[in-house]
């Protein structure tokens, strides 16, 4: 076996600390919050479909985007303050316990138990992040949508005859916003957990 696949049985698949992590997470994890919250950002996404040969569909379009962006700015605060609340508790949880100086008795190494807490807790949190990733590209897409729409000459008397059908959500560019959205929801969700983490060494050391 290669020291690199050695590397990552023992930090990753076999680490023991990153299964009881999960276990940990998943028993304190609250459910209905979040699924509501998933559920009222698909129905906001879904609007102009509902509203696809409305009378109104262009003002229901434009309500669309802006609920959007609102919708991003709570779901990014409340997945990053979730993100990185439950990486320091999870590095706190073992001084409460007093289980850390226990672990390290056992022969689990200092960088196995730092890194299983991390992908641990970046396990149970993956789905707040598919959630703001699939949101985000949600406002991507309707945004899109919209930039294309508004380059429709209108008047007055046509404002209410345009419909979801009319709209066009072909752009070049679409390969390589998905290829960007995804590199940087992976490294903002890694980043937040390493800095819960870090955290939660700092306030640490700063009580001992």
């Amino acid at each position: 076996m290669s020291t690199l696949q050695e590397a990552i049985h023992t930090h990753y698949t076999d680490n023991p600390i990153r299964w009881r992590e999960i276990l940990t997470l998943r028993r304190q994890r609250g459910k209905w919050f979040w699924r509501f919250m998933v559920g009222f950002s698909a129905l906001i996404m879904l609007i102009p479909v509902l509203w696809g040969d409305a009378l109104k569909f262009r003002d229901a379009f434009s309500f669309t985007i802006a609920a959007l962006v609102i919708a991003n700015v709570v779901a990014y605060v409340l997945v990053v303050l979730r993100g990185v609340l439950t990486a320091t508790d999870a590095i706190q949880r073992e001084r409460r316990d007093n289980t850390w100086d226990l672990l390290m008795l056992t022969g689990v190494s200092r960088w196995q138990l730092i890194l299983g807490k991390w992908f641990g807790v970046m396990r149970v949190t993956a789905v707040d992040y598919l959630w703001l990733f699939f949101l985000r590209l949600g406002t991507i897409f309707w945004a899109v949508g919209q930039m294309n729409f508004n380059q429709i000459s209108y008047t007055s008397e046509n404002y209410y005859s345009w419909r979801l059908a009319d709209v066009s959500f072909a752009n070049d560019a679409w390969g390589s916003a998905l290829l960007l959205l995804v590199i940087f929801t992976v490294l903002e969700w890694g980043f937040n957990t390493a800095l819960g983490i870090g955290f939660g060494f700092f306030r640490w050391k700063s009580r001992t």
